[in-house]
Formats: structure tokens, sequence, C-alpha cells
């Protein structure tokens, strides 16, 4: 639609060229023939567009994607001017040869002369086991004495890529075998985010009650029966014949007569959807994770994940909390916003996606396409066999083909997507072989590992076998004998309610803000304030503290009017006695 409109139309064309004078495009290897015609066409004397990319990282062709673009643009732009980068300064000069090595065998690429600007580093390596699962037991032994010597720090540096998490990583083994050294993953692209029943009815509640338009009937029908509601409640909505709904229905002085609600639990918490729904209306940067905790509260999906030790479900919850609190952090002041993203993430993205650094400590695994961009300490590439037979099951006709991808060359293609695998690492890389298939039937190496054992770019894997070049081997300190820090509100809160600290420490519930978490985080602020003052021995007095006291509190966020006063009040004692 976009094409046609601004190949059939001058207004729509010159209205676009005329509002944009410079456009840069990331990624052009990744275009689409679509896509690099609508550049084409927005093109002119006035509008200069700059396209970055690389051909030998195209690996999109699945897609739509085409690398012709990329050599082709001095031809479908005028006046092109081409800039080639040849300094690496992500990877180690090991790495850098071995990728260089690979990518060279495409017939058609263009030339470029990289250098790595981080020194030679670490040899690459290759690990190589008589089956997938024996592989797998090197690898993690590899990633054991890297921990050990401290050559990377923490888990969450290392990463496993596969052509297929499924069939890679499950399927061939890989997983059980980190599972029984103990050894903590994150595994990418395992389902969406938004696919859980909690997060999705979370989310469709907000949208719900964040409209400005009345209730729909169907949507919130649809939300009761996870609300903790007594049957006769339930059928009282469910059955009511009226097709359109408001707001108002709810509202405690309509539930009697409406609905008949004679529970007072029942009441009580339909109130609270009407008292939620007009709160959404108000701007208030910090009711967003009240709201969601309210929700909580009211629905069943919180206290089912506690009862059944729901850990996965739970930890989900847990993120929400975590968005909602960067949203209120980040300055957003009203809860329809944070719906609005939310949404879009629910529509576009999955967990992985939404996360872009996952916080918790563990070997990454993913599919070589979905790190393209990203890097890591040290990179262990597990699929790195020849592909047995090329999928022929779909017949694509040649005039598709021609204009899809009219270069398409398997191999060429196969040489860019182990490129994109190897150009992730920056000190450590390791390509895994195993010699036989799951059915005992021998894999051959690929030729590529066969010439570079032969010229010494890549070398053979042995237990202890390498050293970080800058960083000598150091063992850690035995874990028996190691402290765990443990904060004494951790203790504090351990002590008054485990359940509280299990939430709050393990899956990292993120709580709304209180009267006091607000009025302690502005007394902390000005008994910095006077600790500074000391130290440059500055005078400290009532004058000087209070008005300061006074300018801290202002900027906090308090749900009553009286409350600010209330708390000036008490911090002033606070402070005067300190």
């Amino acid at each position: 639609t976009v094409y046609t409109l601004l190949k059939q139309y001058d207004e729509p064309r010159n209205i676009l060229r005329n509002r944009y004078k410079y456009i840069l495009v990331d990624e052009y290897q990744d275009t689409s023939r679509l896509q690099h015609e609508i550049f084409r066409l927005l093109a002119s004397e006035s509008t200069k567009i700059c396209a970055v990319g690389d051909d030998d990282q195209s690996i999109y062709q699945f897609r739509g994607a085409s690398v012709d673009h990329i050599f082709s643009f001095d031809k479908d732009f005028p006046n092109v001017k081409a800039f080639r980068i040849g300094e690496n300064f992500r990877s180690t000069e090991g790495i850098v040869k071995l990728s260089r090595r690979l990518i060279e065998n495409n017939k058609r690429r263009s030339d470029k002369d990289l250098t790595s600007m981080r020194g030679k580093g670490s040899e690459v390596f290759l690990i190589e086991g008589n089956t997938k699962k024996e592989s797998g037991e090197i690898i993690c032994q590899a990633i054991k004495e890297m921990m050990e010597a401290r050559l990377v720090t923490s888990y969450s540096d290392i990463v496993l890529l596969f052509r297929s998490v499924k069939w890679g990583f499950i399927g061939g083994g890989y997983k059980e075998v980190l599972m029984n050294h103990n050894i903590p993953c994150i595994i990418h692209k395992n389902g969406s985010f938004f696919d859980n029943d909690a997060i999705r009815y979370f989310t469709e509640f907000l949208d719900l009650i964040t409209r400005d338009n009345d209730f729909e009937r169907s949507r919130f029908n649809d939300l009761l029966p996870r609300l903790h509601l007594k049957d006769e409640t339930l059928n009282s909505f469910l059955e009511h014949t009226k097709i359109t709904m408001t707001l108002e229905e709810i509202a405690p002085e309509h539930l009697k007569d409406t609905y008949n609600i004679m529970d007072p639990l029942d009441f009580k918490n339909l109130s609270s959807i009407y008292q939620l729904a007009l709160n959404a209306k108000k701007d208030d940067p910090h009711k967003v994770l009240a709201t969601l905790y309210t929700l909580f509260d009211l629905s069943d999906h919180f206290s089912m994940a506690l009862s059944i030790k729901d850990s996965k479900t739970l930890s989900q919850i847990a993120y929400l909390t975590l968005l909602a609190q960067s949203y209120e952090t980040w300055g957003g002041q009203s809860l329809r916003p944070f719906v609005d993203q939310l949404l879009m993430f629910r529509d576009k993205r999955t967990l992985e996606e939404v996360l872009l650094e996952e916080e918790s400590d563990g070997v990454h695994v993913s599919t070589i396409h979905s790190v393209k961009g990203l890097e890591y300490k040290a990179v262990f590439v597990c699929d790195f066999d020849p592909v047995s037979r090329w999928n022929d099951d779909f017949h694509i006709p040649q005039q598709v083909m021609t204009r899809v991808a009219p270069s398409s060359d398997r191999q060429d293609n196969q040489n860019r997507l182990f490129y994109v695998a190897l150009t992730r690492a920056k000190d450590f890389l390791f390509l895994c072989h195993s010699r036989t298939n799951k059915y005992g039937r021998p894999i051959r190496r690929n030729t590529f590992i066969e010439k570079a054992l032969r010229d010494h770019t890549l070398k053979p894997y042995e237990p202890t076998s390498f050293r970080h070049p800058s960083k000598p081997f150091v063992l850690r300190d035995n874990p028996e004998n190691s402290s765990i820090s443990i904060s004494y509100t951790a203790i504090q809160s351990y002590t008054t309610c485990p359940l509280k600290y299990q939430l709050e420490n393990i899956y990292h519930f993120k709580c709304p803000e209180t009267y006091h978490t607000r009025l302690g985080t502005v007394i902390h602020k000005v008994l910095e304030k006077i600790h500074l003052s000391c130290l440059h021995s500055q005078k400290v007095s009532e004058e000087s503290i209070l008005p300061l006291f006074r300018r801290q509190l202002k900027g906090q966020c308090f749900t009553r009017r009286d409350e600010e006063s209330e708390a000036y009040n008490e911090g002033c004692k606070m402070l005067l006695s300190y």
C-alpha cells in the first residue's frame, strides 16, 4: 500500500521528501525488495539517504531480504559515496582472522580488509566429541574452567549458538548435560512473554479500565471468572441481557440495584475495580505499580501461582512489576501510555526482545539469527556441522526466486550465517563438532574446520589448555569458606515474612512506593548533604537543613494533599533530632 501510494501519487511522495531531508537506514543488507524500492522513491535532490550495512551479514533471505541491494546501491541511487570501515573493535585477532577466512570463501561479496584493534588474544578452539552429549560434557568443562580462572565474570558472558534451539539444544541433549552440571542457562526464543495466561489477563484488565469509552461487556465478562467471585455474582453478570455496559454500572451505589450483588466480599472487589478505573483517568506517576498489585489481589492468577509454586509465572509477573517500576522511574505520568507500551510488546515482541538485557545470571542459549547485533565474551558455536540435506520440501517458482533473491547461493548463505555466529565473540570462540549423530552414523568434519586445523588458525581444545593472555589462572575461594552478602533489610524481611523475602529477593518483585518509603528517600538525601557539609567543614544549622528538606520533598508525589505537610512535619522532627 505504501509503495503504491508513493509510486502513483506525487503529493504524498513530495510531502515525505520535504519533511525528511536525511534518511539513515541501518542493516541495509536485511532490506526487502519492497523496502528498497520505497527508499528509492523517497530519495531526491533534497532528500539524502545514508545506508549502513555489511553484505557478509545478510542472513534473512527467508524473510525476503536480498543482499543484492547492497551491491546495486551505487546504481540505484545517484552520486553515491562509499566508505569502508575495516577496523574491528569487538573481537581479538584470532577470531577476526578465522571469521575472515570463512567469509572469503563466498563467491560474491565486497572486499574488506578487516583488522582487529584488540590485539592477539586467545586461540580459537575446536571442541570435538564422539556424540553430541560428549561434546556437551566438554563444553561444560570449558565453561567451568573459564569461570574458575575468572576469564569471564559471570555465566551471562557466555552464549551457546544453534541453528535451532528446539532441535539443537534440547533435542541434541545439551540442556540435560548443563542441568547435570548445575550450570544455569537462559533459553532465548522460548515463547512469548504474553503467551502466559497471567500476563495476558493483567494486560487485558489494564486495557479495559484505562479506556476512555464505556466498558465492553464481553471483555469484562471474560475477565470475571478469575476474580474470586461467588457463582451467583458471576451468573448475574453473565446472564445480563443488556449488550452494552458502562463503568457506572459497577459503582457501589448501582451494584445492588442492577446486579443484585449481596455478598460483601464480591461487593468490595467489584467496587475496587470501579475505583481503579476512576483512578486510571488521573495523572499520578506512582500509581502504576499500585494498580498492578490491586489486580494481583483481586484475581486468582497470583495466588494460584504461589500455591502450586509456578516459578515461570511468578518470574514473569515479577518482570511485569519491573516494567511498571521502570515506567514510573522514567517519569510516566499516567497509566494509559504504560498500557499502550504493553500492547505494543504483546503484538510484536517476545519476552527476550522486551528484556533487552537479561538480569539473571545464566549461560545464554540462542539461535544464530537471534543474536545478530549482540556480543559475548565467550561464544560456543554448537552446530558447526555440514547440513546433511537441503530442505526442498516447498517448490518456489523460478520467477519468485528471481525477484526475491536473484543471486541466492545456499553455501554462501551458510557461510554468512556462521560468519555472524563467529563474529559475536569478543575474547573466546569455540567451534563444536560431533563425530556421530543421534543414530550413531558418522558426521564428517566441515571442510572449513579441516583447513583451519591444518593452518593452525583453529586448535583442538583440551582441559586447562588455554590461558587468558593478560590474566593469571587464579582459582576462586572454596565456596564453603566464602561468604554470602545479604543486606540487613533482606534479613529483616525474611524474619518478618519469608514469603515476602522470596518474592522480593528470589523472584525480584518490585513493590509500589509507600508514604514512608518516599519520606525515607528524602531523609536519606538530606542526610547525605549534611554529611558532605561536615566533611568539608561547613556549618550545619536548622536554617540550612529545613529549606533543603522542603525542596527535596517537593519532588515527591503524594496521594493526598495533606500528606506533604505531614511528611514535612515528621521529617523535620527526625532531622533536628539527628
